[in-house]
């Protein structure tokens, strides 16, 4: 019975964290704008963006991005069908959140085993 109790407050308290994280954070795929990273991409870097301005404003709830653009043309690039699986780019990622903007940096690095989404946090 206390294990019963335990694991249902458990699964409440996840719903509910997922669904506070939900209104705070748009998680919106395909983006707005002119990225070139496909959906699956766009949103594995999501929580890493919003992470890095949250972290700035801690009392913002608000966050959704509002523009995306390539800054660095892709280099070394691979396609297989309309997949990228090797190369390079750069994006700047627009974030909206409690009245404010800024630009967030990513740097997007695929290669054939792994792909790394780096998130520039000192804007």
């Amino acid at each position: 019975m206390k294990r019963a109790l335990i694991i249902s407050l458990g699964l409440i308290l996840g719903i509910s964290a997922y669904a506070v994280a939900e209104e705070m954070f748009d998680m919106t795929v395909p983006l707005k704008g002119s990225s070139i990273a496909n959906p699956d991409l766009q949103q594995q870097a999501l929580p890493e963006v919003y992470a890095s301005v949250s972290a700035k404003s801690p009392a913002c709830r608000q966050f959704s991005i509002a523009n995306t653009k390539v800054i660095q043309e892709p280099h070394d690039l691979e396609v297989e069908g309309d997949e990228f699986v090797a190369g390079y780019w750069m994006e700047a990622w627009t974030v909206q959140y409690c009245g404010n903007t800024t630009d967030i940096p990513l740097k997007f690095t695929i290669e054939k085993d792994s792909t790394q989404i780096n998130v520039q946090t000192n804007f």
